[in-house]
Order: C-alpha cells, then structure tokens, then sequence
C-alpha cells in the first residue's frame, strides 16, 4: 500500500461526514479532491489504481456500467444500511413490499427522502438490484422483492398442433450446488432490462415471479426458471412451426446474456447447457429428459444422429433437440466432436491444466501428450528440468501445447480426448466430455434480425464478491 493510499484512507472518515446523507461522488471529483487536497501530482491512472485498491479492500465501491461511469461510494455500509436496508427489510414499515416487485420512482423517494433518487436509482441499476423501465415512465423492476409465485410457470394449451418447443438447462460443469443467493435476481434484472430494450423496437413483455419469469416478443415466448433447488436454471422456448430461426436466435440470445452475467460476476464459474426433451416439453410432461453433453458425443462417435429419450420411450432427432427442427441451422452447425480446440473457453483450458501440468510418476502428464501431439519442441521448452531459474514465469505447459496444436485445422475435441485415453488420463477426457459445448453455429448468417443481447455487469467492480454485494 502506498503512502497516498494510506493518506486516502486516513481522510475518508471526514469526506464522509462531508458529503452527509449521499455518500456518492463522481470519480472526477475523487480525483480532484485527491490532488487538492492531498497530492497536486497525482494523476488520474495513479487515482484509479488506488481506488481499485481500496475497492478490494472494501473501503470504498467503485462501479461503472451501461448506466453509471465510474461513481466512487465512499462509505459502502451507508449503501448497504441507509438504502438498501430501507428497501429490502421486512421490519421497516415502509418498505417496498409489493407482490410483483414493480414500483415508482415516488415509492423509492419516500424511503430515501434525503438522496437524490434519480441517481440512487442508476446506482441500483449498476449493480443489477433494478431495472428501470423508461417506456412506462417512473416504473422500476426489482426482483428481489417480488413476492408472486408461479405466476406462469408453465405452458397449457393453446394451439398445441402448430407450437415447437425447445429449452435448455444451464448448470455448473464440476459441482451440482446451488448457485449463489441473489444470482438469479441479477439473472431477472437483465432479463428486465433486455425487455425492455426489445419493447422499444417492437412487441414486448416480461412478466416476473418468484424463481421465474415469461418474456413473449414477435412471436415466440420464453420461460427462465430456477430449478432443482437453485442448481440449474432452465431456459424453454415456443412459437409458431414456421418461426424455427426465429426461436432459436430467442434462446440463443436469452442463453447469452445469462452467459455474459455469469462471466462478469462470477468469473471462475465453469457452466455447460444440458439440453431438454422437445416432445415432452411440447406434451407438458414431467419431469423432462435432460440431454447431456457425453449423450451428444457419444452418439456422434457412432455415426448416430439421434438421442433415446429413455423417460418417454422414444428417439429424438439432434436438430430437433438443438434448433427446434431447423435443418438449414442444424447443416450449418458444429456438433461437439467436430469443434475445433481454439473453441475451448478459458476456464476449460485451465481446468485442463491443473490436471495435466503436474508430473505424473508414469509420465501421463502433459510431455507425453505433447509428443503424442507431435509438438517434441515443446517438451523440451516448458520441461521444468531444463536450466532456468526461479525468477522464470513459465506458462501452463497443457496451454502452451494446446495453442501451438491449435495451428493445425484437423486439432479437434475428438482427436483430444482419443489421445488424453491414450495417454491413461481418462480424467481429463472424462471432464472434457461433460464440459464440451454441444453445438455452435453463427445465426446471423440466416439474414434474420437478430436479438441485441444486453448485460450491466461491464467491469469487474460489480462481482458479486464485492463487498456491497456481499
């Protein structure tokens, strides 16, 4: 820590009492207060850096979004007690407690007279506890308090014999936990926030309950549900038979802004999408076969194009479980065997490595797989027998292999795990077996308009290991 660091730290306390009942300050005015009071030749990149420090430290909250940009909290406990306590406590009487979370701006005024609402409100929205509809004025979503349950949680009738189905479910690879509290809240309010986005440009509506939501828009509908006691959440999409393309941009983009909250707020977390049963999905059948990523691989390693839904008793073709019976997207798709391993994701190619990178007594470790690989320069490269000293930083050996390998056009998931089952290492084939992505295909080729897909969480300030959060 720095001596300006600690010369910050030293006069929060009095910057606090200052700025009394809103402790929120423009980064701008955190740099202008910095040099004139305390350093003139402190730069603004040697401000931010110290503000991340005392972010991490949980002295203060720096957050930046769509909607706020780099809004400094001096005392996150005022946050925290003065507001979000007033909010969300049961024992206030005054307390936002309306059935299905959606309230005015007039509503939040009262709990909070002495702040200013309008910009309390962007800071809410930038750490997804709200999302503010501008179409309908002063009205503002907050999962959290949302008090319905099982709203629409499932669909019925209506013009069964021209509907199509389709759904996933989207879960931890390693470990069938729980996910952490208020992740689906978050989940909820960019969903909102989507929404409310595609309402702008055309027919849409999103409807909130405990555990849940349904969006319908041009056409197709989606359900987002917690399930299995907050271990997966599933996404079900419906619409018409001749809207195929369009229901799978819907749940591609629905699947993407979930993807890209789990990446910004929980950065270590290594998901997959297990794939549900459209017939039974389409006959309201319960529970629904759940299709797994080893189901997919090993059915393409036998040259077969179809699942046995051992639940109903029956079989299911690959395009009808991935792209709602689209054959144009499905022949111009990827399915897990054939994707190449540049396509791996980081938290994979680390996991890989954490197995691999250790020496194994009888040499399955990642020099063997290197040879097996043909990359003999590599072993002698990375091997940590060779001279060098302490003060090298070597990379992961298994990423070093993996990107030279990924040179080559035929270096593909299938050709990986043939050699890690060469090599002895059915661990590590087993994880990429279950980690592997499914399908992939790029859905705007089709010329259909595509889905904008919409995420607050842009910077690591809003993880939800902060200290606000938490």
């Amino acid at each position: 820590m720095t001596s300006l660091c600690e010369k910050i730290i030293s006069i929060l306390p009095s910057w606090r009492k200052l700025n009394g009942p809103n402790q929120l300050l423009s980064f701008q005015q955190f740099v202008y207060d910095v040099q004139e009071q305390l350093n003139p030749l402190a730069s603004e990149d040697d401000v931010r850096n110290i503000a991340q420090q005392l972010h991490s430290i949980g002295e203060v909250n720096v957050m930046q979004s769509e909607t706020v940009q780099d809004v400094v909290l001096l005392d996150p406990r005022w946050l925290c007690c003065n507001v979000l306590g007033k909010l969300l406590s049961v024992e206030n009487p005054k307390a936002l407690h309306h059935y299905r979370g959606r309230y005015t701006m007039e509503d939040i005024q009262r709990l909070v007279s002495d702040s200013d609402v309008e910009e309390l409100v962007q800071i809410l929205d930038a750490m997804d506890i709200c999302a503010r509809d501008l179409s309908s004025g002063s009205m503002v979503d907050i999962p959290a308090l949302i008090k319905t349950d099982s709203l629409h949680r499932s669909w019925t009738d209506e013009e069964e014999d021209i509907m199509i189905y389709g759904g996933v479910r989207i879960v931890p690879v390693e470990h069938l936990t729980p996910f952490p509290s208020g992740i689906f809240h978050k989940v909820q309010v960019n969903l909102c926030r989507w929404t409310h986005q595609q309402s702008a440009d055309g027919d849409a509506d999103i409807r909130l309950w405990v555990n849940g939501c349904k969006i319908a828009n041009r056409g197709a509908e989606v359900l987002v549900l917690l399930v299995n006691h907050g271990q997966g959440i599933e996404v079900q999409v419906r619409g018409m038979e001749t809207e195929k393309i369009k229901c799978c941009l819907l749940q591609d983009s629905i699947c993407s802004i979930i993807d890209n909250l789990f990446s910004t707020t929980l950065p270590g977390l290594l998901t997959v999408k297990h794939y549900l049963s459209p017939q039974q999905l389409r006959e309201h059948h319960e529970p629904v076969m759940v299709y797994q990523p080893r189901d997919f691989l090993r059915a393409q390693g036998q040259k077969e194009t179809y699942l046995a839904n051992t639940m109903a008793g029956y079989k299911e073709s690959f395009s009808s479980i991935l792209c709602f019976g689209c054959l144009d997207i499905y022949a111009q798709g990827n399915l897990g065997m054939d994707h190449h391993i540049s396509d791996l994701n980081v938290l994979t190619r680390r996991k890989l490595s954490r197995l691999l990178d250790p020496p194994d007594p009888m040499g399955k470790d990642w020099c063997l797989l290197a040879m097996n690989l043909g990359l003999l320069d590599l072993v002698a490269k990375y091997n940590t027998n060779s001279n060098t000293t302490q003060k090298d930083f070597l990379p992961s050996p298994v990423c070093a292999v993996l990107q030279e390998w990924s040179n080559s056009s035929e270096s593909t998931v299938a050709v990986l795990m043939s050699k890690l089952r060469e090599l002895g290492r059915r661990d590590a084939a087993d994880f990429l077996l279950k980690a592997s992505n499914i399908f992939k295909v790029h859905l705007d080729v089709h010329g259909q308009e595509a889905y904008a897909g919409s995420c607050n969480s842009g910077t690591s300030y809003n993880s939800i290991s902060s200290v606000v959060s938490r």
